[in-house]
């Protein structure tokens, strides 16, 4: 988990008035939480507060994962297919008190399962987009991953140097795409 991350996180979600952040499977999860995780047909769902609190609603298969990556084991409310996910919603409403509370979601990810499944659970539960408070956050850029970027870019150039003599009249795209592709392995 990414504490730098998540403490600036809440000082946008309290700009925001939203008291919660709640993310599915993406590429936000990982940022924030170094959680790898897949969109299924499995509810899993983490939950992020504007004091900095974290929980999830999780598969018991994936609940490792939630805990591996800082979250407390009384946060963690992993739901298994013999009695379905209901009971974790419902428990995970309740514990984390979002009655009448404001979450936060992606709206371009968030799907409609779940979050059918939080305002059905919660008692004045209001959802709301909170695309602007995640893209604030990711526009900008701490050093580490300034350098991976530059990294990127110098792996590409190198990569690109070394087959561009190599691209000939009548070679087809796929053919140099996988091309590029070799030399970028190689490059590093």
């Amino acid at each position: 988990m990414n504490l730098s991350r998540i403490n600036q996180l809440s000082k946008q979600l309290q700009k925001a008035n939203i008291d919660w952040l709640a993310l599915v499977p993406n590429t936000s999860l990982v940022y924030l939480t170094g959680i790898h995780s897949h969109l299924s047909e499995r509810p899993f769902v983490v939950f992020i507060s504007k004091t900095g609190e974290l929980a999830a609603i999780t598969p018991v298969l994936e609940a490792m994962k939630a805990e591996k990556a800082g979250i407390s084991t009384d946060r963690i409310f992993a739901w298994g297919d013999s009695e379905g996910y209901l009971g974790a919603f419902g428990q995970a409403v309740q514990t984390l008190g979002l009655n009448n509370k404001t979450v936060g979601v992606e709206a371009r990810y968030m799907r409609v399962l779940e979050s059918d499944l939080l305002t059905e659970m919660g008692s004045g539960l209001n959802i709301v987009h909170a695309d602007d408070v995640i893209n604030e956050l990711r526009l900008r850029k701490e050093a580490s991953e300034i350098a991976a970027m530059q990294k990127a870019v110098d792996i590409a150039e190198t990569a690109f140097k070394a087959y561009f003599p190599k691209i000939k009249i009548g070679m087809t795209e796929k053919e140099i795409a996988n091309g590029l592709v070799q030399a970028m392995t190689e490059a590093g």
